[in-house]
């Protein structure tokens, strides 16, 4: 007799989320659905993705050219409803490891000038702003905001009205992101040294003369 098969219409039922991950991570999304499923076919940016043909997207030591709009393309039964469905696409953003790309350089001051040192930085950082985060050392201290200070949690630190004490070469920043942390080289704050390009002579004069 008749083999009386009964199929239901596709309905995805969870949709795939979005990820900001860091290089080398694992990545792993997946949809459910309902209904009679024939095939699943993950996609990047539009264009299949060779092996990843179940419900769950596995991704393994992911690299920054994996970044992309990933959906799912859900194949039916025809007979049943629409015969194929997509999920939403979500963004699966790889974010780089944190990384100092310009040092913060040594600086010749005067007493009584302020002075700008940068830090140039990439990397995954917070938030919607991808906003990295920065601290500045003196040694084992801490800097923080006031009258002498500003900028201590930036990428410019500015020091007010240079003084005798803030001479050394013990300052570093410290900058942290999603993917790690990056510690600058030391720098030094320095006086240059005043050269002497000629000595004072003798000079005769008379009694009453200037």
């Amino acid at each position: 007799g008749a083999t009386l098969t009964i199929q239901t219409p596709l309905s995805i039922t969870s949709q795939p989320q979005p990820q900001r991950v860091c290089a080398g991570s694992n990545v792993s999304t997946s949809v459910n659905v309902a209904g009679t499923v024939l095939s699943y076919q993950w996609q990047r940016d539009g264009v299949n993705i060779p092996g990843q043909t179940t419900s769950t997207l596995s991704l393994t030591s992911v690299t920054s050219a994996q970044t992309g709009y990933y959906r799912c393309v859900v194949s039916g039964s025809s007979p049943c409803g629409t015969a194929q469905q997509n999920t939403n696409e979500v963004e699966i953003f790889v974010g780089s490891t944190t990384t100092i790309t310009q040092q913060p350089a040594d600086v010749a001051v005067s007493f009584g000038s302020t002075q700008n040192i940068s830090v140039g930085a990439t990397g995954l950082g917070y938030g919607v702003n991808n906003i990295l985060r920065y601290q500045w050392y003196r040694g084992t201290t801490l800097l923080t905001d006031n009258s002498h200070y500003s900028g201590t949690t930036t990428d410019i630190l500015t020091i007010h009205g240079i003084q005798a004490s803030d001479l050394g070469n013990d300052y570093f920043v410290v900058v942290t992101g999603v993917c790690g942390t990056a510690t600058s080289n030391r720098f030094a704050i320095y006086q240059p040294n005043v050269n002497i390009t000629g000595q004072p002579q003798a000079v005769s004069i008379c009694a009453g003369q200037n």
